[in-house]
């Protein structure tokens, strides 16, 4: 398993995919966060309107944007929309070798199916944790740019609650890309599993969430999805923009655990479905 995982680990390095992605993330939280914001409050405090019309408290936001609040702001952020960057990742890690071609090749040579998914599964959490902490450093790089514009004084957050705040974005986008990889095993390919998974993250939820209200049985579904939990799992980490801060929070350890829990059940599933269906 340890080879299969330093090879999976190599072949990631090497392919554009994984770092284009991982600049796509950069990207996402320098400019639709804290360029974003800022560009918001500038407006605002010039007489403007709020473009996002997310802006409600301009002092509240300000403090959001500078370095003490990075944690809690970053992965925010990557709950709300780093999940389908992770999911890609995921399902491009396992469903290329079915496009290709080349997994009964790999199952040919001496690594067993299990060895082979869990070097490939591990690669991916060692490419997230490598993501999580780039998001968290462009994280670090605007709130101290926007420190400076707004001449406060830079603060940053502790060594426990920047490790804290790294578990919490590694869990999250691990979730994420857990759910591609099943959905490549499940569907043998990737654009099936990209497409199926982006339209869980981007519809399906939104749409239980919308209509939960009054519902007990989507009440109860709420409960379990992965954006609902990383958002409250982020939460925790620090104090959010009353926007942004879920109306009735749950326990951030009931949170990690149900991520926790997806993580271990969607690696599961896909041993079972690899090791039980044949490779064409």
């Amino acid at each position: 398993m340890i080879s299969s995982f330093r090879f999976e680990l190599m072949k990631l390095r090497k392919r554009p995919s994984s770092w284009v992605l991982g600049l796509f993330l950069v990207l996402i939280v320098l400019f639709f966060d804290y360029y974003q914001f800022y560009s918001a409050i500038t407006s605002l405090e010039a007489g403007g309107s709020d473009p996002t019309q997310q802006v409600t408290d301009v002092g509240e936001f300000r403090e959001y944007l500078l370095p003490a609040r990075v944690t809690v702001n970053v992965a925010g952020l990557i709950a709300t929309f780093g999940g389908p960057i992770a999911l890609i990742l995921g399902a491009l890690s396992v469903g290329g070798e079915y496009g290709w071609g080349t997994l009964k090749t790999i199952l040919t040579q001496r690594p067993g199916r299990f060895s082979v998914l869990s070097g490939k599964l591990l690669s991916v959490g060692a490419v997230v944790l490598a993501y999580s902490a780039l998001a968290l450093a462009a994280g670090a790089v605007g709130s101290y740019v926007v420190a400076g514009a707004f001449d406060r004084a830079v603060d940053w957050p502790s060594i426990w609650n920047l490790m804290k705040g790294l578990a919490v974005i590694w869990l999250v986008l691990g979730a994420w890309a857990f759910l591609g990889a099943f959905l490549a095993v499940l569907f043998r390919g990737t654009a099936l599993a990209i497409g199926l998974g982006l339209v869980y993250g981007l519809v399906v939820e939104s749409l239980i969430l919308g209509f939960s209200e009054g519902n007990r049985v989507l009440e109860t579904l709420t409960e379990i999805l992965l954006g609902t939990n990383g958002g409250e799992l982020s939460s925790s980490l620090g104090t959010a923009p009353t926007a942004f801060t879920p109306p009735d929070p749950a326990d951030p350890v009931q949170a990690a655990l149900v991520l926790g829990g997806y993580v271990l059940m969607l690696f599961l599933l896909a041993a079972i479905v690899l090791r039980r269906r044949d490779v064409t």
